[in-house]
């Protein structure tokens, strides 16, 4: 990765900085049509988009070209990727905050292609307590409201998981 991080103008000039100053700190992976997308919890892009890289995995794992496609995305103000999970005929994205400290999270749904993005829910309601965030997601199934979306959440005792409803994409 590090590779087509570095070949790609807009994340490489990040690439040897920490995430408190705005360098590149991957949170976010998933495969999809043969393709590794890595999600970016920093650097925060121009605008405030938020970057997902989307390389060939046969490439990674092997040899060939790794076709590096870079994805800006409008997650909101100052959110970056803090997970990625392919369901259906897309992915749905868990943002938050690029920089520590609080801030609002929420579920979009992406297509994998174009640079628009819907958002489904803002969950920051579902968290109770500030100290723990959420970092990872998982779609368990379909219910009468909708996608039924397990969160876990950083620095609490086995990731405290709460299951949460979201709208369909």
């Amino acid at each position: 990765m590090r590779e087509a991080i570095s070949a790609e103008p807009t994340l490489g000039r990040f690439l040897d900085r920490r995430l408190e100053n705005n360098g590149v700190t991957i949170e976010g992976i998933a495969i999809r049509e043969g393709r590794l997308l890595a999600g970016f919890r920093g650097p925060m892009l121009d605008d405030g988009r938020a970057a997902i890289l989307s390389v060939s995995l046969a490439a990674l794992f092997g040899n060939g070209d790794l076709d590096a496609r870079l994805h800006q995305l409008r997650l909101g103000g100052g959110q970056g990727v803090r997970d990625l999970a392919v369901y259906e005929s897309g992915i749905l994205i868990l943002s938050g905050p690029s920089a520590d400290g609080p801030g609002s999270y929420a579920v979009y749904w992406w297509n994998g292609g174009s640079p628009t993005v819907r958002q489904l829910k803002e969950i920051s309601s579902v968290i109770n307590d500030a100290e723990y965030k959420p970092e990872a997601i998982l779609p368990l199934d379909k219910g009468a409201s909708g996608i039924r979306l397990l969160v876990l959440f950083d620095g609490a005792k086995e990731g405290k998981p709460v299951v949460v409803d979201i709208p369909e994409p």
